[in-house]
């Protein structure tokens, strides 16, 4: 019900992730099993740099956060050890997936005692817009683009629980429109344009709309 993807986009099988000390994870998405190379969703961790490719669901939002708790863990103990002041790079490539996992890899970010940057790596759309902007520095490869869109629900049943599903729905969007209007430079007529196309929007274009501050530079 509360799913918010690119449109067209296939739906993708949870492939294992990887971490550079944790070896992969066999996980399952609700449709099937994950098939390795060939999977939707896949987490490297090279030092302080996070990569994120896949659909934004339960257990990749779980598998992320993990990741982003194990590396702030080790992050925070070089800071004591060594005395120096760390940052950790989330890289993101996704079609979108469920906003309320993509939510909760926002409160994840939050609360992290090491400052989480987001690069927008490739193609950002739906969902994974909220994670990028939420980044304490955010970045933009120069040939990536965004895409940014409303709400996209379905449901069936009784008229009772599909009038509920729609003021549940309303309520999301609400969340979603403040959560833009606050993070970028996007005014509340330009969002109601932008949330009714499907429009993508190249890194100049990001920068100039508050979506992204600079042009990441590796």
């Amino acid at each position: 019900m509360d799913f918010f993807k690119k449109p067209n986009a296939k739906k993708r099988k949870l492939g294992a992730f990887a971490r550079a000390h944790n070896n992969n994870e066999d996980s399952e998405d609700e449709g099937g099993s994950g098939s390795g190379a060939n999977g939707g969703d896949n987490i490297y961790v090279n030092y302080n740099h996070i990569y994120f490719t896949g659909d934004i669901t339960k257990k990749s939002a779980f598998n992320l956060c993990k990741n982003i708790r194990l590396l702030e863990s080790e992050l925070k103990m070089e800071e004591v050890e060594k005395n120096v002041k760390n940052e950790m790079f989330l890289h993101i490539t996704t079609d979108g997936g469920c906003i309320s996992s993509a939510f909760s890899i926002i409160d994840c970010m939050e609360s992290s005692r090491i400052p989480v940057n987001t690069v927008i790596d490739g193609s950002v759309s739906s969902a994974g817009t909220l994670i990028s902007i939420h980044g304490k520095k955010r970045f933009v490869c120069k040939n990536s683009y965004v895409l940014i869109h409303e709400l996209r629900s379905g449901c069936w049943g009784k008229l009772a629980y599909i009038d509920d599903t729609y003021k549940n729905c309303i309520k999301i969007q609400e969340h979603i429109n403040r959560f833009y209007l606050t993070k970028t430079n996007i005014n509340k007529k330009m969002l109601k344009d932008l949330l009714i196309k499907d429009l993508q929007f190249n890194a100049e274009e990001c920068i100039n709309m508050g979506v992204a501050d600079s042009i990441y530079m590796s």
